[in-house]
């Protein structure tokens, strides 16, 4: 069982080699993934993915704000962590930063997850980790055997929508004036499957996205 869903992360992972930068791969363990990602000045700077816990409020609020008009208290995260403990991951920089940060979810029904929110810091965007923490929480929703995944996207917001088609979510309705601005929102729906084994593209210990 552990098998597939390593397996279903590591494809997901390489599924997108070729339409995004994205980073190398370097170690998995306990909810915490290594990563290499190049920056601007094509220096590797390591990235951690883990899971978020009430530390992180702070710097994930930094991120939100910096990135997102939708912004939440303290409160909300705190609460969010407390109830879905293992569905929220962030991305950690060398120096600790929170560089990114996807929140899950699962519905009243416990039978569909949903993502609440995800960002990446302008830097750090368009190498792939927007793709690697959303593959974090839907591998956690299949331990669960929870196989539908949902989000909320603005209308307007033509990169989300274009990384979100492409980890098969489509859309399912409009929601008008969804936003407090009075924008619409898409609502995207995707089912989640442990996907066929295939030969992996290296190693096991060292996969390469």
């Amino acid at each position: 069982f552990k098998m597939r869903h390593a397996l279903y992360f590591a494809q997901v992972a390489y599924a997108v080699l070729s339409t995004e930068r994205t980073p190398r791969v370097a170690a998995s363990q306990a909810g915490k993934l290594r990563l290499f990602v190049t920056s601007s000045d094509a220096t590797p700077e390591k990235i951690c993915i883990e899971l978020a816990t009430a530390r992180d409020i702070a710097s994930i609020q930094v991120c939100n704000r910096a990135s997102l008009p939708e912004n939440y208290a303290d409160s909300f995260y705190e609460r969010h962590l407390r109830q879905w403990p293992d569905l929220s991951f962030v991305a950690r920089s060398a120096d600790c930063a929170v560089v990114g940060y996807v929140l899950g979810r699962l519905d009243d029904t416990e039978k569909a997850g949903h993502i609440t929110s995800l960002a990446v810091s302008d830097k750090f965007r368009r190498r792939g980790l927007a793709t690697t923490l959303m593959a974090k929480v839907h591998s956690q929703l299949l331990r669960k055997d929870v196989c539908t995944s949902r989000l909320h996207v603005r209308c307007s917001n033509h990169h989300a929508l274009k990384l979100y088609n492409s980890l098969g979510y489509s859309i399912h309705s409009v929601v008008r004036a969804y936003y407090a601005d009075g924008e619409a929102a898409y609502l995207m729906a995707a089912t989640l499957r442990d996907p066929t084994p295939e030969p992996a593209p290296c190693d096991q210990s060292s996969v390469f996205v």
